[in-house]
């Protein structure tokens, strides 16, 4: 990788089409088999990711993902929802025969995993959250910087710290929403993730699990527009 350069700045925006396929392959490359023992539905592939949970989900209100920009490649991605309690909600009602195919095609090829996967999103949404995140509306679901975009080489020679800037721009679009706080849950044993979040001074409130994954749950105050 060479050195940063007043041409090659960082770009962070929301998620385009056409990014769909590159933030799903990041999504399984991070959270996806072989990473965990949990219900993410990373574990359901690149194709159900890009189909049913990004591309079905453009026109969902309270559902947004940036993307960090790099010299043409996408090197981080974020995800969040103004409303966890109804942010699901939007695939069942305004998309549910597309929605129903890639759940059909995914249980074709893997009829167990499949069903286990969404059986335990759908259990640690609606059923099983702390009590503590009910009254919280805003959540940050999903954090994900390359490795070498992560670097402190990188950051000290692009003087940017990406997962932060992720995180601001997270900031200000929830703020738009009306929302003053949100929560997140971290895997005990992610340790980078939970160094970045004690970094922002999150506050860590509980542990639980989390689609099978003992978790700790951080909330973060919305830090006032500039």
């Amino acid at each position: 990788m060479s050195e940063y350069d007043e041409t090659s700045t960082v770009e962070i925006g929301p998620l385009r089409r056409d990014e769909c396929a590159q933030v799903a392959a990041l999504h399984e490359d991070f959270f996806g088999l072989g990473r965990g023992d949990g219900h993410s539905i990373a574990m359901l592939g690149r194709r159900f990711l890009e189909n049913a949970f990004y591309r079905l989900n453009f026109d969902n209100p309270v559902f947004f993902v940036d993307v960090a920009r790099y010299r043409g490649e996408v090197i981080g991605f974020a995800v969040y929802c103004s409303n966890h309690r109804a942010v699901f909600q939007h695939g069942f009602r305004r998309h549910p025969v597309r929605l129903a195919y890639e759940i059909l095609h995914s249980a074709i090829r893997h009829p167990i995993r499949t069903f286990q996967k969404l059986a335990g999103n759908l259990a640690f949404i609606f059923e099983s959250l702390p009590s503590e995140t009910k009254e919280i509306r805003a959540w940050f679901l999903l954090l994900g910087v390359k490795a070498e975009y992560r670097s402190r080489k990188f950051q000290e020679s692009s003087g940017v710290w990406i997962a932060r800037s992720l995180e601001d721009h997270l900031q200000g679009v929830l703020r738009d929403q009306g929302c003053d706080i949100y929560w997140c849950a971290i895997g005990l044993e992610n340790g980078a993730s939970n160094g970045f979040f004690e970094r922002i001074g999150a506050e860590a409130f509980t542990e639980a699990s989390v689609q099978g994954v003992p978790s700790r749950f951080y909330r973060v105050p919305l830090t006032p527009g500039s």
